[in-house]
């Protein structure tokens, strides 16, 4: 099958989906030990910093990519790129070195899984005219994504928690934004009363509210996508924001948006503990 790029195809369970934004679902097989969300591929720019690879080599030439993903919350995938099948954990991604590769799992002691051809030349074909009939037989089918519903209070929230983190430095910081100046941030507490303990705790309850809230519904959906740790780990917040990505809260233009809705939010320095 031929797709237009840019294009992002989920490969699962029997199941046949056209998204309306570039999107779709491919069934590899009806096995019931494959999970519903498999993995996907899609296509990616390459940032220019990163080095043009040898063509000799066999390996792709920036800006054109694919990135593979998992998708599943329990299963994993494997990656042939030329060498040892690469494991992918639920949640995680590679870019692959060649513009072929095979990705997929050992299933019922045989292998399931797609080839896929990087090949942007290649003319834009139509998928064979029964497939639509082969596909949509009955059976356990890959499901739609459906977005997180994440209020744009929320969303503020989450944007002046991490909203270090994606700053280039002196702002950069790996670490969560200290909730107090969060409260400050978003307008919730003066900054002349982070003293004031009982005043900070007004603040930032109804925001740590929001985020639980959040965080409950992710559990939820995906159990296990969160560690079971507690929110001082740093692991729980990386695997967070690795959600949050996937949802769009961290693209550009969203942080822009919200650098000029919160101008202090890079002129106001830290002020407790995260």
């Amino acid at each position: 099958m031929r797709w237009a790029r840019p294009h992002r195809v989920v490969l699962g369970r029997r199941h046949c989906f056209e998204g309306g934004h570039g999107e779709s679902f491919v069934p590899l097989a009806d096995l019931p030990d494959m999970s519903a969300r498999w993995f996907s591929v899609e296509d990616v720019v390459l940032s220019p910093v990163v080095p043009r690879a040898e063509p000799a080599a066999g390996l792709l030439a920036a800006p054109a990519a694919v990135i593979v993903r998992c998708e599943s919350a329990r299963r994993g995938v494997r990656v042939w790129d030329g060498a040892e099948p690469l494991r992918l954990a639920p949640g995680d991604a590679y870019l692959p070195r060649r513009p072929t590769f095979f990705v997929g799992d050992l299933l019922g002691g045989e292998i399931c899984g797609a080839r896929v051809d990087l090949a942007p030349s290649l003319p834009v074909a139509a998928p064979p005219a029964d497939l639509t009939a082969r596909l949509t037989a009955p059976g356990g089918g890959t499901l739609p994504p459906v977005p997180l519903p994440i209020p744009p209070a929320t969303r503020r929230v989450l944007l002046a928690r991490y909203h270090r983190y994606y700053r280039q430095p002196p702002h950069f910081d790996p670490q969560p934004v200290a909730w107090a100046d969060v409260a400050v941030v978003l307008g919730a507490l003066d900054v002349v009363r982070t003293g004031d303990d009982r005043a900070v705790r007004r603040a930032v309850t109804p925001l740590q509210d929001a985020v639980t809230a959040l965080k409950a519904e992710i559990e939820h959906r995906h159990p296990g996508w969160l560690p079971a740790r507690s929110e001082t780990q740093k692991s729980f917040h990386d695997h967070l924001r690795t959600i949050l990505e996937s949802e769009g809260v961290f693209e550009e233009r969203e942080l822009l948006r919200f650098d000029a809705e919160h101008p202090r939010a890079l002129a106001h320095g830290r002020t407790s503990a995260p």
